[in-house]
């Protein structure tokens, strides 16, 4: 088997790089790699971050940045995420005041700019690297929906490492961090027509803001899990503003599986912190040969 990585936001934009991203989540993995079988595979990075700079450079994170002087969200999408998210995250682990914006119940609930006014005063209690984190998400989502050649570009980068694994027959196990499963889901569900059910054994996501609700009204209809994915398994951690706090919704598909990532450190995003994590090794070896 082969395991395909799907990298998020706010990666190095220097396609010379892939190899060290690539490295870095193999790394993190191998901790929790009880008997090496998880290490042994081959595996491959969808690599597209210099995608994201061409379109909307700057996004990159960087340690330390500066807080933005007005609060992000000035696009619709962006003000409807961000109040998405404020509302559903878990403010006590966070050790802040949970300010009483309740998460929109319908497409037809107001959010969005409206909805903007406490999450002004809200957002700078947090840490300039978490609000530059949050920035560069709805910045990059905004770009992915909005931008139509950007977003056919990523698609056809990633999709350049997924049809020929499985054309080899490779049944690959595809790991997708962040905006990257965004892209993983909306591009296994339209080659599910074409490929056999349950062809990728596992699709493994890490703080995935298809737990926004906004999101998924994004992508084509019906949201769920693809029928080219044996098995889902998201991971996802309370303090994460990305995922807004919250597991997928599963709805009746018991091949859904949330996992709660307890413990994550501080910006509670990276994907490194959600692979070096004993559940997930074992559940990913589990599957292998």
């Amino acid at each position: 088997m082969t395991l395909i990585f799907i990298h998020g936001i706010a990666m190095d934009p220097d396609p010379a790089q892939a190899g060290a991203i690539e490295a870095s989540w193999r790394a993190a993995l191998a901790r929790r790699d009880r008997d090496g079988r998880i290490d042994a595979q081959p595996r491959q990075l969808a690599y597209y971050a210099d995608i994201l700079h061409k379109y909307r450079p700057g996004l990159t994170m960087a340690h330390g940045a500066a807080a933005p002087e007005r609060p992000p969200g000035d696009e619709a999408l962006q003000a409807e995420l961000l109040s998405e998210i404020i509302a559903s995250i878990d403010h006590g682990a966070l050790g802040l005041v949970d300010i009483g914006l309740a998460a929109p119940a319908s497409a037809a609930a107001p959010r969005g700019a409206e909805r903007l006014g406490p999450i002004s005063d809200y957002l700078p209690r947090l840490p300039a690297d978490l609000i530059a984190l949050i920035g560069r998400f709805l910045r990059q989502a905004d770009l992915y929906f909005t931008n139509r050649e950007a977003a056919a570009e990523i698609d056809a980068r990633v999709l350049a490492t997924l049809e020929p694994a499985l054309a080899a027959g490779q049944r690959p196990i595809i790991i997708a961090h962040s905006l990257g499963s965004v892209i993983a889901c909306k591009l296994l569900a339209a080659m599910s027509g074409r490929w056999p059910a349950d062809q990728v054994p596992q699709l493994i996501t890490m703080g995935s803001p298809l737990a926004l609700a906004a999101i998924r009204r994004r992508l084509p209809p019906p949201f769920g899990r693809p029928a080219i994915a044996a098995e889902w398994r998201n991971y996802y951690a309370t303090t994460d503003f990305v995922a807004g706090g919250q597991g997928i919704p599963a709805g009746g598909d018991a091949r859904i599986v949330n996992h709660q990532r307890r413990g994550m450190p501080f910006p509670y995003h990276l994907p490194e912190d959600y692979l070096d994590n004993a559940a997930l090794a074992d559940h990913l070896a589990a599957t292998l040969p």
